[in-house]
């Protein structure tokens, strides 16, 4: 076993652990032992021993001896895992935005229950989601709010700004400004269309486009 311990578990799967790298970290005892950073599937990192890995003694960061019981009936707990992925997972597809950038979960947020006990005393229901008031700031109680999808639409940082006479406007705002259907608005600037032409042709029935 000692030797298979040896071998690179970087990029393997193991149960809901995937393996990031190889740490640094030796350990506290006299003797060298290998460690891992790794994903949960749940989104929270995890150091984990590499004879635990192949073993399957460790499966996942801790999330699978949760008891809150709460983790599969409710839309609150998707929400926390897909904010960690967001942040921890480098294969995540929105990994670039958040974690790439920086952006971290505050370490109180790594229980599901101290953030489920803030999302609820901080006006949360299903309709909701969460939003961080300072785009450049981490996932924490005090840079945190729960808005509609428009206010989070409007406040993305890969929203596209529009400006016409003077004004900056998303692309949600300037539809709501020329009382436009959304989708049109984004058909007719995939069409490319100007802005003049945009703001001065009316719909046509339930057409998209001219």
């Amino acid at each position: 076993m000692a030797g298979i311990v040896r071998n690179d578990l970087t990029n393997k799967h193991f149960n809901n652990l995937w393996v990031v790298s190889r740490s640094n970290f030796k350990g506290t005892g006299k003797k060298s032992v290998v460690f891992y950073n790794c994903i949960c599937k749940c989104g929270n990192a995890a150091l984990v021993r590499g004879r635990n890995l192949i073993s399957g003694h460790t499966k996942s960061c801790g999330c699978l001896h949760t008891k809150h019981g709460f983790s599969n009936k409710e839309r609150l707990y998707q929400t926390w895992k897909n904010m960690r992925r967001r942040c921890n997972d480098p294969r995540n597809k929105r990994y670039k935005n958040y974690g790439g950038r920086g952006i971290k979960v505050c370490s109180e947020w790594n229980d599901y229950m101290n953030f489920r006990n803030w999302a609820h005393s901080n006006g949360y229901n299903d309709s909701l989601t969460i939003d961080r008031i300072n785009h450049d700031g981490n996932y924490e109680p005090q840079n945190c709010r729960w808005v509609d999808f428009k206010i989070q639409a409007n406040n993305m940082t890969i929203n596209k700004l529009i400006k016409y006479q003077g004004k900056v406007f998303t692309l949600s705002q300037f539809a709501e400004y020329l009382n436009l259907p959304y989708k049109a608005l984004q058909h007719r600037l995939a069409r490319h269309w100007s802005i003049d032409r945009i703001v001065n042709t009316p719909l046509r029935g339930k057409q998209y486009g001219a």
